[in-house]
């Protein structure tokens, strides 16, 4: 009964529908994992597999459940998981049933709020959900000095989460250095550690295979991308500190919260070594920031690039509002034992805390109804809702309509501002920003080609830009792309574009004159959606159209014309009787 009410309070706290955040990115790299025809010519898709275990045991419900459905599913596994890991660590420390809820509770709006470098623990299906599940239990057998266990279960966690497993390790290791006359026979302790590293090779032999064997400038670049460029609001102290300076001082506030109960508290032995896991994770958060600051203080940014793409800080972020609200549980627990109205009154405060951010999220969520996924990526007008909801719609309609209507093999190029194009349409990208595959070789080529697609992506144009036609169709060729989606508004924003300008020659009389090319169609490439088969409302107000890669035989004098004009535009000295660069002031930026 207390799992299933841990399961039922993680789901209050979660993402209101999937896709969450990260779950196109895993599970649709699981469904291709299964299905090798699901998106067949997707770059990412693949790549290697850096999570080979997640895939392997939660990626099979793709292959009999629609995305969706299989994200619900994955996530009440996972929230099963986290709630047994939790229920075993609440009640090493408090052996009372359900007070688990009080501290699960305080440890998630702790860690929603007191984050640094972004970590969370209730929320989509991910190989780290499991991989925490397994820590919790772990460390559960640390609180009542049973080191046998712990190393096989954190073991099991770098199997899933390589990551998370090998921090645990090293807290745990730091834990197991302060635990004086508590550590076992040490023949059991490395029998212990020899079984779990055994089984971490699972989830550390296809992390290091990431960069095994390949070029050492190849590497020394992926990890640049990946630690600088990509990743650097996780992992790159200075970086957070400059961007977003209230979250380091939130978990600073934090620490010294947890850092003030536990010496408070240093006479409960079974919490004190929780603490001691606990301060291992901030010792490596700690190392984290000196490496950061060492490093770009004698401007090695190699160095840093390949340290700093660990996630020092993720341990730190989780359990310190965990060391928190195990605290608080023993507080209620002993005030309730001395001084029953106290403990009372402490406790009312405390669910109220949880009950009032509860409310906030739900609230929030009827406020924006899309999915979080789309929440993050997708074009937002703040302020607006309604057009938010609107543009939501538009995209679930043009990606159900090219998974409808277009070979499963095709291949597109999409907007820059998604993450979901995958999940919703089942048909190949050929790049996208949220999925970067994680093989040093494929994160290069990934940024490549990004930079290649989106060089002059602005947000006034985004792929429309002045010679889209021509460019548009040259980036299918060398990506092997048919289609492309085109946000309305751009589109709209280049046919403006062109008036202007062919209004200018007008007008200035400049050649050739004989320009007077008809703007009926914002690009001249064949248009497939809107079509005549779409209601009126949406060929009229649809947020996206999709264009084939090919200009129709009717729109080729046109373009033809439009040449014309983009060399004026773009060689000012070929104007015979106005000076152009003088009067450049008045185009809109391109």
């Amino acid at each position: 009964m207390e799992v299933l009410l841990l399961v039922g309070l993680f789901y209050l706290f979660s993402p209101s529908q999937p896709p969450g955040t990260n779950e196109p990115h895993y599970l649709c790299k699981a469904k291709s994992f299964w299905d090798p025809t699901f998106c067949p010519n997707d770059v990412f898709l693949q790549s290697a597999d850096a999570h080979y275990l997640f895939y392997f045991t939660l990626g099979w419900l793709t292959s009999f459940l629609s995305l969706p459905v299989a994200a619900i599913a994955g996530r009440v596994i996972c929230w099963t998981a986290i709630a047994i890991g939790w229920r075993m660590l609440s009640f090493s420390i408090v052996e009372r049933p359900f007070y688990s809820l009080l501290s699960a509770g305080l440890a998630i709006v702790l860690i929603q709020h007191c984050h640094f470098a972004g970590e969370w623990l209730i929320g989509g299906v991910e190989a780290k959900c499991i991989a925490y599940a397994f820590v919790f239990a772990g460390i559960s057998f640390i609180v009542k000095r049973n080191w046998f266990p712990v190393w096989i279960l954190f073991g099991i966690a770098a199997a899933f989460h390589v990551i998370v497993g090998g921090w645990a390790v090293i807290a745990g290791l730091f834990a197991l250095t302060f635990s004086f006359g508590n550590r076992g026979r040490w023949l059991t302790q490395l029998i212990s550690l020899f079984i779990g590293f055994a089984i971490s090779l699972i989830g550390l032999v296809p992390a290091l295979m990431l960069t095994v064997g390949q070029d050492s400038e190849i590497v020394k670049q992926a990890n640049e991308i990946y630690t600088f460029d990509r990743i650097a609001h996780h992992l790159v102290f200075s970086h957070i500190c400059e961007t977003q300076p209230e979250r380091f001082d939130f978990f600073v506030a934090a620490f010294v919260f947890w850092l003030v109960a536990a010496l408070l508290f240093f006479d409960q032995k079974k919490l004190t070594r929780l603490n001691a896991f606990v301060l291992g994770t901030v010792a490596i958060a700690i190392c984290g920031i000196v490496i950061d600051y060492q490093t770009a203080s004698a401007q090695n940014f190699e160095l840093a690039a390949s340290l700093l793409r660990y996630y020092w800080f993720r341990m730190a972020d989780v359990f310190v509002p965990v060391g928190i609200a195990l605290s608080m549980t023993v507080v209620v627990r002993v005030l309730f034992q001395k001084a029953y109205d106290v403990g009372a009154v402490v406790m009312s405060i405390l669910v109220s805390l949880i009950v009032a951010n509860a409310i906030w999220i739900a609230y929030s969520q009827a406020m924006d109804r899309r999915c979080q996924a789309d929440q993050l990526t997708l074009v937002s007008a703040n302020g607006f809702p309604e057009i938010n909801e609107k543009i939501y719609k538009d995209w679930i309609d043009v990606c159900c309509w090219i998974r409808a209507s277009t070979e499963p093999d095709s291949r597109f190029i999409t907007p820059r501002n998604q993450s979901t194009f995958k999940w919703y349409a089942h048909r190949s990208e050929v790049v996208a920003w949220k999925d970067v595959p994680q093989d040093a070789v494929g994160m290069v080529n990934w940024r490549k080609r990004f930079e290649h697609v989106f060089k002059f992506d602005s947000f006034q144009y985004g792929l429309a830009t002045f010679n889209a036609e021509e460019r548009l169709i040259n980036l299918g060729r060398a990506y092997d792309a048919g289609y492309v989606v085109v946000e309305r508004r751009h589109a709209r924003n280049r046919k403006r574009y062109l008036e202007f300008w062919i209004e200018f020659i007008r007008l200035n009389n400049i050649k050739p004159t004989e320009l007077k090319a008809p703007l009926d169609k914002p690009i001249y490439l064949r248009q497939v959606y809107p079509n005549g088969d779409c209601s009126k409302e949406v060929i009229r107000d649809s947020s996206y159209l999709v264009y084939q890669l090919e200009v129709p035989q009717p729109y080729r004098k046109t373009l033809n014309q439009l040449e014309a004009l983009f060399e004026v535009v773009q060689n000012p000295s070929k104007a015979n009787e106005i000076n152009v660069s003088a009067v450049e002031s008045q185009q809109p930026s391109q």
